[in-house]
Order: C-alpha cells, then sequence, then structure tokens
C-alpha cells in the first residue's frame, strides 16, 4: 500500500513539475520589442494552455503563441476563425533566442482586431 501511495505521488509531482515547465508565459520572449507579420495561417491549435497558429510570411513560416481558450472565447475568437487558410496580421513580442517565434498581444482577422492581452 505504502508503495502504491508513493509511487502515485511521485507520478503527480513529476506531472505538476512538467506541467509548469510547459507553461512559461513570458519569460521567453522580449516585451521590448515588438515583432507585425501578416500571412496566411497553416496550422492551428485551438487548446490550452495556449493557442497556437503557425502563419506563412512569404518564404518564412512564424511560429505564433496565442492566448489561452478561455481568453480567446471572451475575446469571442473561435477555433474556426483560426483555421487553416486564414489571412491574419499578428503583432507580438518576439522570442529572446528563436528566430520567427512570437508570442502575440493582437490578431486581425477579417477587419477585426482583437487585443489577446485581455
Amino acid at each position: 500500500m505504502k508503495r502504491s501511495l508513493l509511487t502515485v505521488l511521485i507520478a503527480l509531482a513529476v506531472g505538476a513539475s512538467l506541467n509548469v515547465m510547459a507553461h512559461h508565459g513570458w519569460a521567453d520572449f522580449d516585451r521590448s520589442k515588438k515583432v507585425e507579420v501578416t500571412g496566411v495561417i497553416v496550422k492551428s491549435k485551438y487548446e490550452n494552455p495556449h493557442c497556437f497558429v503557425r502563419v506563412k510570411v512569404d518564404q518564412n513560416d512564424w511560429a505564433v503563441e496565442l492566448s489561452a481558450v478561455p481568453r480567446m472565447k471572451r475575446n469571442n475568437i473561435t477555433a474556426q476563425m483560426i483555421a487553416t487558410g486564414t489571412r491574419v496580421t499578428l503583432v507580438g513580442h518576439p522570442h529572446k533566442k528563436k528566430a520567427m517565434v512570437m508570442k502575440a498581444i493582437q490578431m486581425s482577422l477579417n477587419g477585426t482586431t482583437y487585443d489577446l492581452t485581455r
């Protein structure tokens, strides 16, 4: 019994630490700089901890972290709105170390601009 309980506690601790490492917030992004990109979404993910899109800009792909699902829903942004093939303009903070990676703070779709920070 004690061994089973210990195994469960270790598994929970490892799982929790992996979740915390995966959710880094703003630490990896340079909030003193802003980048704006316009292109077509070639991949999207509408799930927690953050929604995500990959955007084709000229000959490059940008990996863009969006807001969490509850914040997207508060802004009335649905999964269909960020579907593959959608043209989008994103403004955000670039990754400190990785090229063409950003955390978006603003997204414009079909003539409407959304604040992804509220």
